[in-house]
């Protein structure tokens, strides 16, 4: 799992780290302007409206793509992916006619505070991007299936791909000063990412049949499966229309795309880490709950758990102490002033604690999923949902855009610790107060290299800001790893012993 993890967090740190240049591209050239609000709101419309439908059925895929591969083999298992792959196509086909007729309701409930100018090339916008269904939900199927025979290199390229080409588009439109053909250029990218998944899938024995069995019993059992799913994504995106209509009337020019950049610089930390362990250990935990070994699915559940904390917590720590240079040196350039910075780095501290339940919900609920439980985490999004709304629009009017980030924090850590509660309570012990001891470990640890990553930029700033915040994370990496190796958590061990092993000794 180590090794895969590892590769993986490559894999997506470099998709993250080309995605950030993307948006660095969008902040120079658009800002936080009403073009760039425009491109936020109607690039997630589609999604959040009918993708959660067709995630909410990939979710279920590695599952019962286990269990029919582990009863009637792997044939069998390959005929269900083509006969979903084809009545995916049939949905997104329906949605997208739907996405099209309706745009301008859409961009209204979104986005009510749009007028004008603004508003059309929203609603536009949203008519463009409802293409991007076919490819997006298309390859979440075949992610899942690369995924499951260990080919995550290929399965985790395509963003890396992808952000290029989104670049390129945005200058094409700057320089003939049509904002259109960023929408379309968009489009096209997602259809091009995947060039590379017809020889791998190819190489991996399958071959797409045509076939539409609605009442093939394991398309039922997915149903079954998915429709919880389907629940707990729409009250989230129920969340997220909350979130940028509340942005967008606190602040009308530039609210939606400050939480959203906000949420990327986040995003590489949560994405890089969290992503990864979730992605190396869900085909492992499936397979052992499909044999019901479920003492060795939980250990792996509980090691996942342990190692994101490991780096999610200083991260953390480290990203709400540096939220202002981070986001200076990330964006400020451009029409991207320092207002802008101050902003963005306001939400940012407050969105930072958000990670803590992020991990624990991600990494339990794939344990969830690999039982074929997926009520409590129905259950554990409803609570995170009602307190994030409640919380929302009580903690806006006195703090704004930030009091969004600390609703938004406050109800991920609650429904978080339900749902690892719940899990203890139905599939019994978890090591949960092991794993307790070693997050105390982990945060003192965090804390203590915090305060010396505050001292060691606050005393460089006035000298060079950029010196000071790459001197700040080196040093905080250096003492953070000395610290955590005296703590002897042992995982940390593990990972240690290993490399005395494979390099020190292979040196003497």
């Amino acid at each position: 799992m180590r090794k895969t993890t590892i590769i993986l967090m490559v894999i997506t740190l470099l998709s993250k780290l080309t995605g950030l240049i993307r948006e660095q591209a969008f902040a120079y050239f658009l800002g936080t302007n009403s073009i760039m609000d425009a491109y936020s709101t109607a690039s997630t419309i589609p999604f959040i409206l009918f993708g959660s439908i067709l995630t909410s059925l990939v979710a279920g895929y590695i599952p019962i793509y286990t269990e029919i591969k582990t009863k009637h083999g792997e044939n069998k298992a390959k005929l269900f992916t083509s006969n979903l792959l084809n009545i995916i196509m049939l949905i997104s086909t329906i949605f997208i006619a739907i996405i099209i007729f309706i745009a301008p309701i859409l961009v209204s409930i979104f986005a009510p505070a749009y007028s004008g100018e603004k508003r059309e090339i929203s609603i536009q916008f949203t008519r463009i991007f409802a293409f991007s269904l076919y490819p997006t939900m298309i390859s979440a199927v075949f992610i899942a299936f690369l995924q499951m025979k260990n080919r995550f290199i290929i399965a985790e390229t395509p963003g890396i791909i992808m952000n290029f080409f989104h670049v390129i588009t945005l200058i094409i439109s700057i320089k003939l000063k049509n904002y259109y053909i960023i929408a379309y250029g968009i489009l096209i990218t997602e259809f091009l990412k995947y060039f590379l998944f017809p020889s791998a899938i190819k190489s991996e024995y399958y071959s797409h049949k045509i076939i539409l069995d609605f009442r093939d019993k394991y398309i039922y059992k997915l149903i079954k499966f998915a429709i919880p799913l389907l629940i707990s994504i729409s009250a989230m995106d129920l969340l997220t229309i909350t979130d940028q209509s509340l942005a967008s009337i606190i602040m009308p020019n530039g609210g939606v795309s400050s939480m959203k950049y906000a949420t990327l610089i986040f995003q590489i930390i949560s994405g890089v880490i969290i992503v990864s362990i979730t992605t190396s250990i869900y085909p492992s935990m499936s397979n052992l709950a499909s044999e019901n070994r479920i003492e060795e699915m939980k250990k792996t559940m509980m090691s996942g758990l342990t190692a994101s904390y490991i780096l999610i917590i200083p991260s953390m720590i480290g990203i709400m102490i540096l939220s202002k240079p981070l986001v200076k040196i990330l964006l400020e350039r451009g029409v991207f002033n320092k207002e802008s910075t101050t902003i963005i780095s306001g939400v940012l501290f407050f969105y930072a604690p958000t990670i803590l339940g992020l991990s624990i919900k991600q990494i339990v609920n794939r344990g969830f999923y690999s039982l074929q439980n997926t009520k409590i985490p129905i259950y554990a999004t409803l609570i995170q949902v009602v307190l994030n709304i409640v919380l929302d629009v009580v903690l806006s009017y006195f703090w704004g855009l930030n009091g969004l980030s600390i609703a938004t924090a406050v109800a991920s850590i609650s429904a978080a610790s339900y749902e690892i509660y719940s899990f203890r309570n139905h599939y019994g012990k978890i090591e949960f107060k092991l794993f307790l001891n070693k997050i105390i470990k982990i945060l003192i640890i965090s804390i203590i290299m915090g305060i010396f990553t505050m001292l060691i930029y606050n005393s460089i700033q006035n000298i060079n800001f950029i010196l000071a915040l790459l001197t700040s994370i080196i040093m905080s990496i250096i003492i953070f790893g000395i610290l955590i190796i005296f703590a002897r958590i042992p995982e940390v061990m593990e990972i240690v012993n290993k490399l005395y092993h494979r390099f020190i000794k292979k040196v003497k």
